[in-house]
């Protein structure tokens, strides 16, 4: 209720650690699923009118937030596990679990999320650093310096993400997540905000028309803002 006065509209269900709602995809709680006090959560925040958002989630609270959810969902910073194998990103039969309620998988920008060569290697960075005796804060720092150094993904792998995404769970149902202030590193040519253009230019460049790339741009995220408000 604080949040939503405050004005937030969705809410991630968990993130790189278990919560009290559920497991998460980010540790050895990745087989729990959704708890009672999640079930009591997401049905207040049905009833104010936010979001349920299932990026982050273990597959198992996925599941169970899929099936328990009354109003549409978001995955607001997940990309595709078909073309790189992290937990964070949907499966096909995820997004099209998210396209039958209705939802939308919003692709993260993140390297990581989109390339499993660029994944690997951050992987390494992270278990040598691991090693340095640094805090947690330096050692994620050391992370973020060591993660730009490494060759920028290309433009056209996050394209490739929104259009697998769009293939398999359809148009209506793919959006940009970004991450820009979670991820140590983004796609060649979109490194910050003022750069989204390129994706339109991208997309456009493949062949999509305009009124679909308008969904992706940010359509589709406002029709499922408005089919979760309260009636």
């Amino acid at each position: 209720q604080t949040f939503y006065d405050r004005g937030a509209r969705y809410m991630t269900l968990t993130w790189s650690i278990a919560s009290p709602v559920g497991g998460s995809s980010g540790d050895d709680s990745d087989g729990q699923g959704l708890t009672d006090a999640g079930r009591e959560i997401v049905d207040t925040m049905h009833r104010l009118g936010m979001i349920v958002d299932v990026s982050h989630v273990s597959d198992p609270l996925f599941w169970d937030a899929i099936r328990y959810a009354r109003k549409p969902v978001i995955a607001s910073h997940s990309s595709a596990r078909a073309l790189t194998n992290v937990p964070r990103n949907m499966t096909d039969a995820m997004l099209k679990a998210v396209a039958k309620n209705g939802g939308a998988v919003c692709v993260n920008f993140g390297p990581e999320f989109l390339d499993v060569d660029f994944a690997a290697a951050q992987q390494a960075i992270w278990a040598k650093a691991k090693t340095l005796g640094l805090g947690l804060k330096d050692t994620y720092l050391h992370v973020r310096d060591e993660v730009k150094q490494l060759p920028p993904v290309p433009l056209d792998r996050l394209l490739d993400h929104i259009e697998h995404i769009a293939k398999v769970a359809g148009v209506d149902h793919v959006c940009l997540g970004s991450d820009f202030d979670g991820v140590a590193a983004a796609p060649a040519g979109v490194d910050d905000a003022s750069k989204l253009p390129a994706i339109t230019a991208g997309l456009r460049a493949r062949g999509w028309k305009p009124e679909d790339v308008e969904k992706i741009l940010g359509g589709n995220v406002l029709r499922v803002l408005a089919a979760n408000e309260p009636p």
